[in-house]
């Protein structure tokens, strides 16, 4: 194989970002709804963007649900998050032999860079496409066709990892090659329809695919 690109999704997949997420969204249900939603349902919606998941369970009080899960989020961000083991080796050997680094989320730009910046992974990156970017998101392939124009790269030189059935949807739409983390939350039957190419348990087994 020989890949000149590679698009990282964030949460889940280089972030782990999860049970952050999770107590942010159930403290805003808490607040205004005056209730947990069952984690498993949760989960589902992981990956979409978060005013997509607020409107799927309760679009009068969307607004708020979002200003509270902010909250709680930015609250305990320092204390919580941490990046999967090998991350930050797998960007410099990447950056070394010449790839072009980029990534989609549909994280806000705000609440990405923060991640980025806490981290000090950002200059890795030579292109991000965050919620903001772009009108249609995962898994429509939008944001993925946007970046392969950044990127100057044809689909078949630029290799996509994620963790969600969105990303690997998203992803495939557009021509590309797909990689599914196996540290993904969402059980086997969530990608009946979106197979990925492949499934790595590490980033060492991903770097030996690229390089």
């Amino acid at each position: 194989m020989s890949y000149k690109g590679v698009i990282f999704d964030l949460d889940g997949t280089i972030l782990n970002s999860t049970q952050l997420n999770i107590d942010s969204f159930q403290y805003a249900c808490e607040i205004h709804l005056g209730k947990r939603i069952d984690e498993k349902k949760l989960l589902k919606m992981y990956g979409k963007p978060l005013v997509e998941q607020m409107n799927y369970f309760c679009p009068e009080k969307a607004e708020d649900l979002i200003a509270a899960y902010r909250e709680f989020s930015k609250k305990y961000h320092d204390e919580v998050i941490a990046l999967y083991p090998g991350v930050e080796e797998l960007l410099e050997q990447l950056k070394t032999n010449g790839l072009i680094i980029a990534l989609v989320t549909s994280k806000s730009t705000a609440a990405g860079k923060q991640n980025l910046e806490f981290f000090n992974i950002e200059h890795y990156f030579e292109h991000l496409i965050f919620l903001e970017d772009v009108k249609k998101h995962k898994p429509h392939p939008d944001p993925y066709e946007k970046m392969i124009k950044l990127m100057g790269l044809k689909p078949s030189e630029i290799i996509s990892i994620g963790d969600s059935p969105f990303d690997i949807m998203g992803s495939k739409r557009a021509g590309l090659t797909t990689v599914l983390v196996g540290w993904t939350t969402f059980k086997t039957e969530d990608f009946i329809n979106c197979q990925p190419d492949y499934i790595v348990n590490d980033f060492e087994t991903f770097l030996k695919m690229l390089i």
